[in-house]
């Protein structure tokens, strides 16, 4: 997937560090965070 071993270390790295930045500025998943931007629609009972 990667295509070099020699990149699965700075991937992972770069991984773990976005995931602290995220924590530290209190920030939630991307798609959590655009999940509840989404216009809800309420289904009529018919």
């Amino acid at each position: 997937m990667v295509g070099s071993v020699e990149q699965v270390l700075p991937m992972i790295i770069a991984t773990f560090v976005s995931y602290y930045v995220l924590d530290l500025l209190g920030g939630r998943p991307i798609y959590e965070a655009l999940r509840l931007q989404m216009p809800f629609k309420k289904e009529s009972d018919n």
